[in-house]
């Protein structure tokens, strides 16, 4: 049986019930796996038994089905499996680091904790294309912005109760008071929703009622709102990347120029009233460069990056991935930044804190990630993909976003489930063999 019998027999086209055509356990893994993803942002460890109950129905449909893994393989695109072959490896470099850390138990925790990178690198890798269809995968997206938008909406009931019950100002329900969750991650979910719902706006919006237009509008106008509200530099510089090229795509892509302007103006007089609104958050842009409080003082963001980059310089092998922090926090002693010392903070920068660990291999592989799949999202005009690589890349700058199980989790996940798209000319080569 050839691989596009296969696929037809399995019912790849997905017509209204996404769980329409699978067997028990593939909806079981699918199900699973969308639920883990969906909680990540409301219940951390809900996601972990999810997710990993889904890798484990999967071994035991892989071991007990006679479907070949070159069925899995041979679906999708070259790029995007080099992409997660990428990804696997970062692991396994995290890993080997090990090798020359001194400080064992630490090391051993925070690879543990990378674990997803190569639990669904794999995963995704060898994933049913039966259950991973387009559609279906489009599902699942749906299904996590729907769980962020519930987030906004109760966040937002319970800051206006404050506000009308207990006379709370406004302006102080920004940030984590808000939401719980850390800033820098929130936003990076509601980045990647906003440019999920924004090629799903554009994809279906000449098939689509005026009602579920609006909808679709309001879905991204909330998610944005949201934003801003936890507060997040790396969130708001996102947003406007993600507008810039929302707006190029209209113009330059799809042609679409009067639509573009309409769209430029809107999100300006958003911006607009949104600064008239919460000055907070103009300060806290203000506030990148100088401190408020002391102006010949720079930016702790800033400081440690100039610190953690010239430990990088000194040593551009790694210092293992259990010393990399107690060394950058000798590091921090020397410019007598305490503070950072004290709370052993990170580097606040993905690239930086990979190379610090790893040296320039690691950074290498994460670089390498980023770019296969990026390029293969842009051949196959993947936009959904395309804002997500972006945004990666983006958060990846700000924050040490694979630092917490939230950030690693979030990125192999999503990045695996975009990857695992069946490429469409594989299909059609297979149907000619």
């Amino acid at each position: 049986m050839d691989f596009f019998t296969y696929l037809c027999n399995m019912k790849l086209v997905l017509k209204s019930n996404p769980l329409s055509g699978l067997t028990w356990l593939q909806t079981v893994e699918y199900v699973l796996l969308t639920l883990g993803l969906a909680l990540l942002p409301i219940s951390f460890h809900a996601t972990i038994y999810a997710a990993y109950s889904a890798a484990i129905v999967a071994t035991v449909r892989m071991i007990t089905s006679r479907t070949p893994l070159r069925v899995a393989l041979a679906s999708r695109s070259r790029l995007a499996l080099w992409g997660l072959v990428a990804m696997v490896a970062l692991w396994i470099a995290y890993a080997t680091s090990l090798l020359y850390s001194s400080n064992f138990e630490d090391g051993v925790l925070r690879v543990v904790r990378m674990a997803p990178l190569i639990v669904f690198g794999l995963y995704f890798m060898l994933a049913d294309p039966v259950i991973y269809t387009r559609e279906r995968i489009r599902f699942t997206m749906w299904v996590c912005t729907a769980a962020l938008l519930a987030v906004f909406a109760v966040s937002l009931a319970i800051m206006l109760f404050k506000m009308i019950v207990n006379g709370t100002p406004y302006s102080s329900l920004t940030s984590d008071r808000f939401y719980n969750l850390h800033h820098a991650y929130m936003a990076y979910f509601l980045l990647g929703a906003i440019g999920f719902v924004y090629s799903e706006t554009v994809r279906l919006w000449q098939k689509s009622t005026s009602s579920t237009r609006v909808a679709m509008v309001v879905a991204m106008v909330c998610l944005a709102a949201f934003i801003v509200i936890v507060n997040s530099r790396a969130g708001i510089l996102g947003l406007a990347i993600v507008v810039i090229m929302a707006l190029a795509h209209l113009a330059l892509c799809r042609r679409q120029w009067l639509t573009a302007a309409i769209v430029a103006l809107a999100v300006a007089a958003a911006a607009a009233g949104t600064l008239a609104v919460l000055p907070k958050s103009e300060l806290r842009l203000q506030n990148t460069t100088l401190k408020s409080d002391n102006g010949d003082k720079l930016d702790a963001r800033v400081g440690i990056y100039s610190t953690a980059i010239e430990a990088v310089t000194e040593q551009p092998l790694g210092y293992g991935v259990g010393d990399y922090i107690d060394e950058l926090c000798e590091y921090y002693a020397r410019y007598d930044y305490d503070y950072y010392a004290k709370e052993q903070m990170n580097s606040h920068n993905q690239y930086i804190d990979t190379t610090l660990a790893t040296g320039f291999i690691g950074l290498l592989l994460l670089l390498a990630s980023l770019a296969l799949f990026g390029i293969d999202a842009i051949r196959r005009r993947d936009v959904t993909a395309v804002f997500f690589i972006v945004i990666t890349a983006e958060s990846f700058l700000f924050e040490a976003m694979l630092n917490r199980q939230w950030g690693v989790l979030f990125f192999s996940i999503v990045y695996g489930l975009l990857a695992a798209s069946p490429d469409s000319k594989k299909i059609t080569q297979f149907k000619k063999n």
